[in-house]
């Protein structure tokens, strides 16, 4: 009598389907906090390059010498434009993720606004970003007189 003996290399369809269910449960929990630091990280990001335009803004005012630098905030679409004279040098679509706020102590049209002039000095004011997806603030603040730029995720002492 002969044995035939089986191939027993392979998976069965039981030890397949557990092994797909333990991923998807993995998956179940892993992904929303995914999501979470994605948009933590997105929002991180946007208000660090808004705070480094403004300062690359500030010191080509500095060096040029020509006052008419500026920056335009547009808070209903979500973008900013940077200028010089009426030229646009540059503009910035935010993420869908992220809504814009400005907080600037100049009566409207100017309230959306920040000029530079020749010592780098600008309009102070706040720029509030938020995260639609987590609800997580940034603020990028310039400073009254020195025209400091900083980010922050907390709001500044004062509002101007």
């Amino acid at each position: 009598m002969r044995k035939i003996l089986l191939d027993k290399n392979g998976f069965t369809l039981t030890e397949l389907s557990v092994a797909l269910l333990i991923l998807g449960i993995a998956a179940a929990i892993v992904l929303p906090d995914l999501k979470t630091s994605l948009a933590r990280y997105t929002l991180y990001t946007t208000a660090r390059q808004m705070a480094s335009e403004i300062r690359a803004v500030q010191q080509e005012a500095v060096t040029t010498g020509q006052v008419l630098y500026q920056i335009f905030f547009d808070v209903t679409d979500n973008f900013y434009i940077l200028k010089l004279n009426t030229q646009t040098l540059k503009t910035v679509q935010l993420p869908s993720t992220i809504s814009m706020e400005t907080k600037f102590p100049l009566p409207p049209p100017k309230q959306t606004t920040m000029e530079f002039n020749v010592k780098g000095i600008s309009t102070a004011g706040t720029i509030i970003l938020r995260d639609k997806v987590t609800g997580s603030f940034y603020y990028v603040i310039v400073a009254p007189v020195t025209g400091r730029v900083r980010i922050s995720s907390t709001p500044p002492e004062s509002w101007y």
